[in-house]
């Protein structure tokens, strides 16, 4: 079976961290498939992964900066692409898939546009309509959907989508990934990001649903009724360039605004350091389908806070002190429950690191595997389990 991985439209680090971990492993797990993946330069540059037995098709897209432009090459060119490589299923790894796909067609559903309509009045109003209508259209349009929680499976039946074309798939945790002890690595960490005490840290990209404008809120709160000094680090490129400076611009009003850093983007490389020496890791979602940096604080031993919203208690379980998103006091109060009581710390890091016992990239792979090859009517030889049934 040769499968097809459309990977032209993914840009955010949830995206590339998929990408990152499905790649090397998809002809491990089945190496009788062979795989074609269709991605840009830009994203080529980023994916530090050796591509083993996939075949790499590069595709320049002009004014690839441009969100309209990338998705109307991705629906006019991407079809003649997929039928020159005689591809027999195409598995698109972003949130909008082909309309008209010319063979059998396996769509990931991984954003909150499709669920999420306090999006529609966000600063980038026309761009999330468009990508709520765009990805449910490309969901009806798809053979099958991989859904990353039960959640999002749950929203999805909500809004009358049929639940037997539906398979959930969780995403997996990257088993290097883990708690940092080198005292040499965590002070270059240290210097690299000029950290001079203890610290809260965020870690996502610059979004509205991240909800980073009550957190600075919540944040410059807790400060009031501190004496020891504290910052927030906040790590992720900004994709919404509105929301970016919405939010430098409240963080510049904010008391203790210069208390709270803005790294950007952070290599992977740097990140266990990052959550091994956070105080608290905190979420402040008002709306997510997984969560991978959730499952990366936990591998590395942070307490976590977190939005009570969407996917996140599904997969932070007993391991994270809740609170309401919308509540900046709430926000405040959680985090000020994990600082001031050591013994729940310990308790929540214990509990993490049992929590993500439950995910895994090998996992992810043969369920995923196991999909292709029931809409392309192939008989899977990838030791796959049972998917969980939609119910």
């Amino acid at each position: 079976m040769h499968i097809g991985i459309n990977a032209l439209l993914s840009r955010s680090a949830g995206s590339l961290t998929y990408l990152h971990h499905l790649l090397p492993l998809l002809p491990v797990v089945n190496g009788e498939h062979t795989y074609t993946l269709f991605l840009t330069p830009e994203q080529q540059g980023k994916l530090r992964v050796d591509y083993g037995r996939i075949q790499v098709k590069v595709c320049r897209i002009p004014l690839y900066r441009s969100t309209v432009v990338r998705h109307l090459w991705h629906q006019i060119f991407l079809p003649s692409l997929v039928r020159r490589h005689r591809i027999d299923v195409l598995f698109s790894l972003e949130s909008v898939g082909l309309l008209r796909a010319p063979c059998p067609s396996v769509f990931v559903l991984r954003f909150p546009y499709q669920i999420a309509e306090y999006q529609v009045a966000s600063a980038q109003r026309w761009k999330t309509f468009a990508l709520h209508v765009l990805g449910l259209w490309s969901a009806r349009r798809s053979d099958r959907v991989i859904v990353v929680s039960e959640y999002l499976r749950d929203a999805l039946r909500a809004k009358g989508f049929p639940l037997e074309r539906m398979a959930v798939v969780h995403h997996g945790r990257d088993e290097a990934m883990g708690r940092v002890t080198d005292l040499a690595v965590l002070q270059q960490a240290r210097q690299r990001y000029g950290i001079n005490g203890p610290y809260l840290l965020a870690v996502s990209s610059i979004y509205p649903h991240k909800n980073y404008g009550n957190l600075v809120k919540a944040f410059a709160l807790l400060c009031q009724g501190r004496q020891a000094p504290l910052d927030l680090l906040i790590a992720g490129r900004t994709l919404d360039r509105e929301e970016g400076q919405r939010l430098q611009r409240l963080i510049a009003q904010s008391p203790g605004g210069e208390r709270v850093k803005m790294l950007g983007e952070v290599p992977w490389t740097d990140l266990s350091a990052l959550y091994s020496m956070a105080e608290v890791f905190v979420f402040p979602s008002f709306v997510e389908t997984f969560g991978h940096p959730l499952v990366e604080a936990m591998s590395c031993g942070a307490p976590v806070a977190a939005s009570r919203a969407s996917a996140i208690p599904e997969i932070c379980g007993d391991a994270a002190v809740y609170f309401d998103p919308y509540d900046v006091h709430a926000i405040a109060a959680a985090l000020e429950k994990i600082l001031d009581d050591p013994a729940h710390r310990t308790d929540l890091v214990v509990q993490g690191y049992r929590q993500v016992q439950r995910f895994s990239w090998q996992r992810t792979v043969e369920q995923t595997l196991r999909v292709l090859e029931s809409v392309a009517g192939v008989a899977g030889k990838s030791d796959t389990p049972a998917l969980r049934p939609a119910e």
